[in-house]
């Protein structure tokens, strides 16, 4: 049962930068936040992770303000392939 509840409490890195990305665009459901709220009490690299992207989040929006005018745009499969491809060749080594 332990792990149980420890596996819905607690987040891995990957998961929680996932859900801080996914907060500046909508916000979260109740219990992810919550985890992520815990994971940022424990994880001082996910702090830092957090407040880089909001400074980046910040600096895009001040320079490009008329970004929410634009359609979404979203990448190709064959650009998400590629970049897929780079990241894993990437953390390979």
């Amino acid at each position: 049962m332990k792990t149980f509840l420890s596996h819905l409490v607690v987040l891995s890195c990957r998961k929680a930068t996932f859900l801080i990305e996914k907060q500046q665009v909508k916000p979260l459901f109740f219990v992810s936040e919550i985890q992520l709220n815990i994971h940022l009490k424990l994880c001082s690299a996910c702090v830092k992770y957090q407040k880089q992207s909001i400074l980046i989040e910040k600096v895009l929006k001040e320079n490009h303000p008329k970004q929410g005018d634009l359609p979404d745009l979203k990448l190709s499969e064959v650009s998400k392939s590629r970049i897929q491809k780079a990241l894993t060749e990437k953390l390979k080594h």
